[in-house]
């Protein structure tokens, strides 16, 4: 069962309202009954919770988000399960809109700004590359834009399908079979497009970057098509549309 705004989970977090729901599950936010402080709970969908293997990449995300310390990547405080067996991370409540969501509202953005802002996203990718991590699926809808002193502020989600590459979490590399596609086809670099997802290094996710940069600049993404393999047929054969 899906969890309810007003539910108090564990004794500890009452739900205080959705933020959103994707396709690994729901996002709520969340008040601490004895602190006061509010977080973000990311709960796994019911029915993926009963898929061992997603249950594994839902608690990958975990553990490589809280492994990375900077101000521009969400911050993961917690991972439990809720009475039901429900998997849930505690993360930062972040009050903003994505890159994604940013463009469709305002069209292209100007260089100047695009600048700003993946400046910092290329601070949370350094972070990333340094703790041995491949994030895959860099895109404009995993990063959110939040706001601070009237500057934007983007913070990188999402690392449910990241890679790790070094010595750190050597331990938990990415749940998946060789061969298995992993990442979104029109940001995907060619060799990640190529299905060599469990072989790529940090420079897919540089690639996968200046897509984002097209996009945002052009108000389009490089690459576009009916399916997916489609547009991964573009990414491995010819330069952006």
């Amino acid at each position: 069962m899906r969890p309810q705004v007003g539910e108090i989970i564990n004794g500890k977090y009452r739900l205080v309202r959705l933020i959103g729901e994707g396709g690994m599950g729901s996002v709520y936010e969340a008040r601490h009954e004895y602190l006061g402080s509010a977080v973000a709970l990311k709960f796994l969908d019911p029915d993926l919770a009963r898929r061992p293997g997603l249950v594994a990449r839902f608690l990958q995300e975990a553990r490589v988000s809280a492994s990375i310390r900077n101000p521009h990547v969400v911050q993961v405080s917690d991972v439990d399960q809720s009475s039901e067996g429900l998997p849930y991370l505690v993360m930062e409540l972040l009050e903003g809109e994505t890159l994604d969501a940013l463009m469709h509202r305002r069209g292209a953005l100007p260089p100047a700004e695009v600048r700003e802002i993946l400046g910092q996203v290329c601070h949370a990718l350094g972070a990333a590359h340094s703790a041995g991590i491949v994030h895959r699926d860099l895109k404009p809808s995993n990063v959110l834009v939040t706001e601070q002193d009237g500057r934007p502020v983007p913070k990188v989600i999402d690392f449910g399908v990241a890679k790790a590459t070094g010595s750190r979490l050597t331990d938990q590399t990415m749940f998946t079979r060789l061969h298995q596609l992993v990442g979104t086809p029109a940001y995907m670099s060619p060799e990640q497009a190529g299905l060599a997802s469990l072989d790529v290094d940090t420079r897919s996710d540089v690639y996968s970057l200046g897509s984002a940069l097209y996009e945002l600049l052009s108000g389009q993404p490089p690459y576009t098509g009916e399916t997916s393999k489609e547009i991964l047929k573009k990414v491995v054969a010819r330069g952006p549309e």
